[in-house]
C-alpha cells in the first residue's frame, strides 16, 4: 500500500508518500515548496490557487515517481477559511489569521457575549486569530458577501472539495474555530446566531478517517493518480503531529507532554475529555479535537514565527543568515532576556526586531542588540514560555508531566530543545521532524 500525505504548513507545505512496513512508516518526500501570506489592497490572503497548483504538482510527482497511490489525506493550519457560493465555487481568496481585519473583534466578542460564555460553550482559548473573531470582522467589513455565501469550509476542506467534489467540515480542525461545543463535537449554534452568521452555512462535522471518496477525473487525469481514495485525516496540522508524537508515548511509561515546535509552538497533552474549567480558563488553555476521539488540551505559543520574522528583516538589511547559523550565534550568545511568547503583539508587529526589544525594555530587562543577543532573546523566550505552560497543564490537571516530547522543524533545534529542559526541568525527547506527514499518513494507513 501507498499513501499520499499533503501538510501545509504556514511557511511551507511538502507532498510525502507513505508505505507502511513492519519496522514503521518509511517516508518519501517527493515535493516541498513555500506558502505564505500575500498583501493584495487593505488585506493579506493566502494563494490558495497557487497552493492547489503546488498540490497538484506533487501529486503529479508521486505517480511518476512510485506508480499507483492508495490513499490520500491533506492537513493544514487551523482557523482559516473560505467561503463558497450556491455552486461551492470560491468567492474570494482567503484572508490569513495575521491580518489586522480582527483588531478589537475579540474584545467586542468579549463585551457583547461574555468571556466565561464563550469558554463554557466552547472551551478554546481566547486569541484574536480564532475563526469566531474573524467572522465577527467578515459580518462587520463584508456583510454582502457573507450574505452571498451558501458553505463554510477551512482551508484543508476546500482542498477536500477541488479534490473530490466532496465538501466537508473536518472535526479537528474545526475544533480551532472557537464556534464548536468541545463537549458534543457539534457546532454552538448559539454563538453563531450571537455574531449573525447563519447556521447553514455549517455542515455537521466529519471524524478522521472518513472516506471522502475517489479523486475527480479531472484531477485524476492530470496528476496520473487513478484510482486514488481520499481519506479525511486529522486536517490540522497539530492534530495530524500529535497522533505521530502518541505513537511514540504509548510505548513509553509516565505522563507525557508534546511541543508541537513550527511557526507556532503547541504545549499540551492527550486527554480522553477537555477540561474545561474555572481555571482553564484563567490559564487561557485550549481544548482541541484529536485523531481517535481524544482531546488535545494545550496552549499556542508564538514558536518559531519570532526568529523567521527576524530573520526575515536581517535579510532584507543584506544579512542573509540560515536557521543553522542563527542558531550556532544564539549558542554563543550570553544574552539572558526573555519576553512572553504569548503576548499578542508578536502575532504581526511592523517589526519583530523592535517589538522584541521594547518588550524587553518594558520588562525592564537587558535590551539586545546584535543579531546573536536577538535570536538568544526569542530562544529564551520560546524555553521560558513553554515551561510556564507546562507548569499551567500540570495545575489544570492535576497530573505531574515526566518527561516532554518535541516534534516537527523545531526539534531539530538542539539549542531550544537544550533550554527548554533547563527551564522546565524535565528531560526533553526530541522527534520526528516530519510528525504532521507521519500522522497523517498513521491515519490513511489505518482505513486500508
Amino acid at each position: 500500500m501507498k499513501h499520499l500525505a499533503i501538510d501545509l504548513g504556514a511557511e511551507s507545505g511538502r507532498v510525502v508518500v507513505g508505505e507502511p512496513h513492519d519496522d514503521g512508516m518509511h517516508m518519501h518526500e517527493v515535493h516541498r515548496f513555500a506558502n505564505g501570506g500575500v498583501q493584495a489592497g487593505k488585506h493579506v490572503h493566502w494563494d490558495a490557487l497557487g497552493l492547489w497548483r503546488e498540490i497538484k504538482h506533487g501529486m503529479r510527482a508521486a505517480a511518476t515517481q512510485y506508480g499507483q497511490i492508495d490513499t490520500i489525506g491533506i492537513c493544514t493550519w487551523g482557523v482559516d477559511y473560505a467561503l463558497l457560493d450556491e455552486r461551492d465555487e470560491l468567492m474570494s481568496n482567503p484572508i490569513t489569521y495575521r491580518d489586522h481585519r480582527t483588531d478589537g473583534m475579540l474584545e467586542r466578542a468579549m463585551a457583547e457575549i461574555g468571556r466565561e460564555t464563550i469558554f463554557n460553550h466552547t472551551g478554546i482559548q481566547f486569541m484574536a486569530i480564532n475563526t469566531l473573531y474573524q467572522l465577527m470582522a467578515e459580518r462587520a467589513q463584508n456583510p454582502q458577501g457573507l450574505a452571498r455565501a451558501k458553505r463554510f469550509v477551512m482551508m484543508p476542506d476546500l482542498f477536500h472539495l477541488w479534490l473530490t467534489g466532496e465538501a466537508i467540515n473536518e472535526y479537528t480542525n474545526a475544533s480551532t474555530t472557537q464556534l464548536l461545543d468541545m463537549r458534543t463535537g457539534q457546532w454552538r449554534g448559539a454563538l453563531l446566531d450571537a455574531i449573525d452568521v447563519p447556521r447553514s452555512l455549517f455542515l455537521p462535522p466529519t471524524l478522521p478517517g472518513a472516506r471522502l471518496g475517489k479523486l475527480r477525473r479531472t484531477v485524476a487525469d492530470e496528476t496520473g493518480l487513478h484510482g486514488a481514495e481520499v481519506i479525511a485525516v486529522g486536517t490540522h496540522d497539530t492534530a495530524s503531529a500529535v497522533a505521530a508524537a502518541n505513537i511514540f508515548a504509548s510505548a513509553a511509561q509516565g505522563n507525557e507532554a508534546y511541543i508541537s515546535s513550527g511557526t507556532w509552538s503547541l504545549v499540551g497533552v492527550t486527554r480522553a475529555e477537555p477540561v474545561i474549567t474555572p481555571q482553564a480558563l484563567q490559564f487561557n488553555m485550549t481544548n482541541e479535537g484529536g485523531v481517535n476521539g481524544t482531546i488535545r488540551l494545550l496552549k499556542n505559543v508564538m514558536g518559531l514565527w519570532l526568529i523567521q520574522q527576524c530573520r526575515a528583516e536581517w535579510a532584507r538589511a543584506g544579512q542573509s543568515l540560515s536557521y543553522e547559523a542563527l542558531a550556532a550565534m544564539a549558542a554563543a550568545s550570553t544574552c539572558a532576556s526573555a519576553i512572553d511568547a504569548t503576548d499578542g503583539r508578536l502575532l504581526n508587529p511592523a517589526s519583530m526586531i523592535q517589538m522584541v526589544q521594547t518588550m524587553c525594555d518594558e520588562t525592564r530587562q537587558a535590551v539586545p542588540q546584535t543579531v546573536a543577543d536577538i535570536a538568544r532573546c526569542v530562544f529564551n523566550s520560546l524555553a521560558a514560555t513553554c515551561a510556564s505552560v507546562l507548569r499551567e497543564i500540570e495545575a489544570v490537571t492535576g497530573e505531574q508531566i515526566d518527561r516532554v516530547r518535541v516534534i516537527g522543524g523545531g526539534s531539530k533545534n538542539a539549542l531550544l530543545n537544550s533550554l527548554m529542559a533547563q527551564a522546565s526541568g524535565k528531560p526533553v525527547l526530541a522527534g520526528a521532524v516530519e510528525a504532521t506527514a507521519l500522522g497523517n499518513l498513521w491515519v490513511q494507513a489505518r482505513q486500508r
